[in-house]
C-alpha cells in the first residue's frame, strides 16, 4: 500500500470536529455524539426543557386544584421556601465535592440585599398566577427592561442609546397589545378574589371583581418588575465589584432568601397551612419537589449556559423558552389566545429577537476590530486567539500606548510606525497589567464564564426562581 494512501486511511480514522480528536468508531451514532456539535445540541436541549418544564410545574401547582375537592395550593411563600432549601442543599453538596472554598467573596449585606428583592420578585410570581395568565405573567418579565434601565441610570449612573429605549417600549407595547385583546384571568382568579373580599370585608370597602384584577393582580407584577430590576441591577454591582463564583453567590444568596422565607412564612402564617394542605392531598408533595428540584436546575443550567455558550445565545435561548412556555401552556392548559394577544407576543419577541442580533452583530464587529488592531500592534501574522484574550487585551494595549512612561521612556508620543519601540516596557509593565485586568474581568463576570458580555447577560436575563 502506498504512503499517501496509509496516511489518508489514517486521517479518517482520527479526524478533528469541532477541535477534538475523534478515534475510529464503526457506529456512527457513538461517532457523533463524541463531537462537540452534539455536545452543544444536548446542553441546548437540557437548558430549554429544564425551563419549560419548571413553567409547567408552577403553573399546576398555582392554578390546578388537588384531591376530589380540587383544593388549590395558594401559599406561595412556602413555595420559596422549599425552592431554596433544595438549592442550598445541592449548591452546599457541589462545593464540598469539588473541594471548593465556601468562604464568602462578598460582604454578607450584599448577599442579603439580593436576595431580599429575590424573595419578594419570586413570591409576586407565584402569587399573581392566582389572578393573571400564565402567558402574561411571563410577557410581563419580559417588560422588566424599563425598570432595569431606571435602576441603573439612578443606581449606577448608567446611559441607554435610544434605540435600547425603543427596544424596551416595543416590548412594553406588546405586553399592552396582549393585555387588552384576550382573555387574562387566570383560571383560579374567582377564587383568589374572593379570598381577598374576605381580607378587606372589615374595612368596609367593596370589591369589585374586575376591579380587584386588575388591582391585586397587576399590583403584583408591576411590584415584581420594580424589585426585580432593582435586584439585577445589585447583582451586577456585586459581581463588578467582588470576586463572586456562581456557586458562592447562589450559596450565600440562597441562604438568606431561605432564613427570609422562613421569617415571611411565620410572619404570614404561611408555615403551617401548608403543612396541614400536604397532609390532606399527599400527591401535591412530589409536585412541590419536583418544582424545587426544577428551581435549581434552572439556576445551575442558567449559570453554565452563559459559561459555555456566552451572552448572546443565551439571551436566545431565554427568549425562545419565554415564547414556547406560551405555546406548550396554551396546549397543555387548554387557554388559548386570540389573534391580538398572538400578535402581541411577536411584538414583544421580534423585540427581543432584534435586539439579540444586534448584540451578536455588535459583538463579532468588536472582536474583528480587535484582532485587527492587535495584528497591526504586533506587526506579524499571528494565529487568531480566543475573544476574551482580545477582550483582555485590548484596553491594555491602547493603555500602554498613551501612557506617559511610554512616551517618557522614548522620549516622544509613540506613532504608528513606531509601535514596535514599546518591546522592552512589555515585561515590566504591559504583563502585569493584562494579568490584573484579567484578574479583575474574571472576578467581575466569574458566573459567566470570564467575559464582561457575559456578566450583562446575568442581569438582563435574570431568571428569578
Amino acid at each position: 500500500m502506498l504512503p499517501s494512501t496509509r496516511h489518508r486511511r489514517q486521517e479518517r480514522r482520527t479526524s478533528v470536529v469541532d477541535g477534538v480528536v475523534s478515534p475510529h468508531h464503526r457506529n456512527l451514532v457513538a461517532y457523533f455524539l463524541s463531537t462537540e456539535v452534539a455536545k452543544d445540541i444536548a446542553g441546548i436541549v437540557v437548558v430549554t426543557g429544564a425551563l419549560l418544564v419548571y413553567g409547567l410545574l408552577q403553573e399546576r401547582i398555582v392554578t390546578i386544584g388537588f384531591g376530589q375537592d380540587k383544593e388549590v395550593f395558594n401559599h406561595s411563600i412556602f413555595l420559596v421556601l422549599c425552592n431554596r432549601l433544595v438549592t442550598v442543599a445541592l449548591a452546599l453538596l457541589y462545593l464540598v465535592c469539588s473541594g471548593t472554598t465556601t468562604a464568602p467573596a462578598a460582604p454578607l449585606k450584599s448577599y442579603a440585599s439580593v436576595s431580599l428583592t429575590n424573595v419578594i420578585a419570586t413570591a409576586c410570581q407565584y402569587e399573581a398566577l392566582q389572578y393573571v395568565s400564565f402567558a402574561v405573567q411571563t410577557l410581563a418579565k419580559s417588560a422588566k427592561a424599563l425598570p432595569v434601565m431606571l435602576w441603573s441610570t439612578l443606581y449606577m449612573r448608567k446611559r441607554f442609546k435610544l434605540s435600547e429605549y425603543l427596544h424596551a417600549f416595543c416590548i412594553t407595547l406588546g405586553c399592552s397589545v396582549f393585555i387588552l385583546t384576550g382573555h387574562v384571568r387566570s383560571r383560579v382568579a374567582d377564587r383568589a378574589i374572593a379570598r381577598a373580599a374576605v381580607v378587606v370585608e372589615g374595612t368596609g370597602m367593596g370589591v369589585d371583581g374586575d376591579a380587584a384584577l386588575v388591582l391585586i393582580g397587576g399590583g403584583l407584577m408591576l411590584l415584581y418588575l420594580f424589585v426585580d430590576g432593582l435586584t439585577s441591577t445589585w447583582q451586577d454591582s456585586m459581581f463588578r465589584g467582588y470576586p463572586v463564583s456562581v456557586a458562592d453567590q447562589v450559596l450565600y444568596t440562597t441562604s438568606f432568601s431561605m432564613g427570609l422565607s422562613l421569617v415571611g412564612c411565620i410572619m404570614t402564617h404561611q408555615l403551617l397551612p401548608p403543612l396541614f394542605f400536604l397532609a390532606r392531598n399527599p400527591e401535591a408533595i412530589a409536585w412541590i419537589l419536583a418544582l424545587s428540584a426544577a428551581s435549581a436546575l434552572v439556576q445551575l443550567v442558567i449559570s453554565w449556559t452563559i459559561k459555555r455558550y456566552g451572552a448572546v445565545v443565551f439571551a436566545t435561548i431565554m427568549t425562545t423558552r419565554q415564547f414556547f412556555s406560551i405555546l406548550l401552556s396554551s396546549v397543555v392548559f387548554l387557554t388559548p389566545l386570540t389573534i391580538g394577544q398572538w400578535g402581541g407576543t411577536l411584538l414583544v419577541f421580534g423585540a427581543i429577537y432584534a435586539k439579540a442580533a444586534q448584540k451578536f452583530a455588535e459583538h463579532r464587529q468588536h472582536v474583528q476590530a480587535t484582532e485587527a488592531k492587535q495584528h497591526e500592534d504586533e506587526g506579524v501574522e499571528t494565529p487568531t486567539k480566543s475573544s476574551l484574550a482580545d477582550h483582555n487585551s485590548a484596553p491594555i494595549l491602547e493603555h500602554i500606548h498613551k501612557s506617559p512612561l511610554h512616551r517618557d521612556s522614548h522620549g516622544h508620543a509613540l506613532n504608528h510606525t513606531g509601535v514596535s519601540m514599546h518591546s522592552s516596557l512589555s515585561s515590566e509593565l504591559k504583563a502585569p497589567l493584562l494579568e490584573r485586568h484579567h484578574r479583575e474581568a474574571v472576578g467581575r463576570a466569574n458566573s459567566g464564564g470570564g467575559s464582561v458580555a457575559d456578566a450583562h447577560a446575568l442581569k438582563e436575563g435574570d431568571e428569578h426562581v
